[in-house]
């Protein structure tokens, strides 16, 4: 099964062919800035044994995990992992599907320059935050959600080719509740709602935050593939309020 799946199919048949796959091992790609402290959460709720990847020695941490599930039962793990951590499953033969959450590409890069600047844990980052919107922007422009999910991609059209053959579901932090709702109902859970979990301290940042046409139209040229796929998935999750909302309540 794969995440275009539940656009073209009436969403309880999909949740139905899920749950005929729930023993397949779930993995969770959290991209930062994404509503993914808030999945990770749920997630931990409902299944408690699942393995979280920590970011510090991911990689470290993400080959003890692979040989950990060549001979023990694990179904679910989650962490800041990418396209390339998936390829080692492929090596192993490990059967799985992948979980990811989008969200409108400037608000998240805006969400993670707030993030760099008033982040309870600066251990995390690797370097000083930089002093501007503009510059923390113009190193990060380059179609960061693609990149993280399936790699440099020429074109939208085969970011998306390649993200509905890899991905089994893929959600949006603009509509969480709702793509919330419909996962758990796929991993045969009902869906609790409680509140976003927020890695960001409340306190405003006091570096400025300027966005001029230039710059909206850089970022607009640098991401338009993330663009592009945001909008393929907000339009087909637009579509599916309706059926969610019967299917929920």
């Amino acid at each position: 099964m794969q995440c275009d799946d539940f656009f073209l199919n009436h969403l309880n048949t999909a949740i139905q062919t899920s749950l005929q796959q729930r023993d397949e091992l779930k993995v969770f790609l959290h991209i930062p800035k994404t509503a993914g402290s808030s999945v990770q959460r749920d997630l931990q709720c409902e299944f408690p044994d699942n393995h979280h990847i920590p970011t510090p020695q991911l990689e470290e941490r993400w080959d003890q995990f692979i040989a950990l599930a060549n001979y023990q039962d694990i179904h679910h793990v989650r962490g800041h992992i990418t396209h390339q951590h998936l390829l080692k499953l492929d090596q192993k033969r490990i059967p799985f599907q992948v979980i990811s959450y989008l969200r409108h590409p400037l608000h998240r890069l805006k969400s993670h320059f707030n993030w760099v600047h008033t982040s309870i844990d600066p251990k995390f980052l690797k370097s000083t935050p930089s002093s501007s919107f503009r510059e923390f922007a113009q190193g990060r422009m380059e179609n960061y959600l693609t990149n993280r999910l399936v790699g440099p991609c020429e074109s939208a059209e085969e970011a998306l080719q390649k993200i509905k053959r890899r991905y089994w579901f893929v959600g949006l932090a603009e509509y969480y509740h709702l793509c919330q709702g419909v996962l758990m109902k796929a991993m045969g859970r009902n869906y609790r709602i409680r509140p976003p979990k927020n890695q960001t301290t409340q306190k405003m940042p006091s570096v400025q935050l300027e966005l001029d046409r230039e710059l909206l139209e850089e970022l607009q040229d640098g991401m338009k593939i993330d663009f592009a796929v945001f909008e393929y998935f907000r339009s087909a999750w637009e579509k599916k309020i309706n059926e969610a909302c019967e299917l929920l309540f």
